[in-house]
């Protein structure tokens, strides 16, 4: 079982989720910050949320590049239909924000 973090997660966490979703799916990490077309925003938006609960999904959409805070809902919808999504994807990205701060590295 995935554990939550309390609070908003903080700009290393962001970036954390960020970079590791870039890697996995080849997508550059200023781009997707820029808001241009990235699948890594798509998969970094659904572990902050999923991983920091009590945070607005409207905060983390506008943190993670989405150009209208409300856009994620038709992006993440689509997204997870696609052939490209993966659980595992997912699982990577959240092993790598529950380390960072579980070590204190993040926060």
């Amino acid at each position: 079982m995935r554990s939550t973090h309390a609070g908003f997660p903080g700009a290393d966490v962001i970036a954390l989720a960020i970079v590791t979703a870039c890697r996995l799916t080849g997508d550059g990490p200023i781009a997707t910050c820029m808001r241009q077309t990235s699948r890594a925003r798509h998969v970094a938006f659904v572990v902050l949320t999923e991983a920091f609960p009590e945070a607005k999904k409207v905060s983390i959409a506008r943190l993670t590049g989405y150009a209208k805070p409300s856009a994620h809902h038709g992006f993440v919808a689509g997204a997870r239909q696609s052939a490209w999504w993966s659980d595992e994807m997912l699982d990577r990205v959240r092993g790598a924000i529950d380390e960072a701060v579980v070590s204190g590295v993040a926060a």
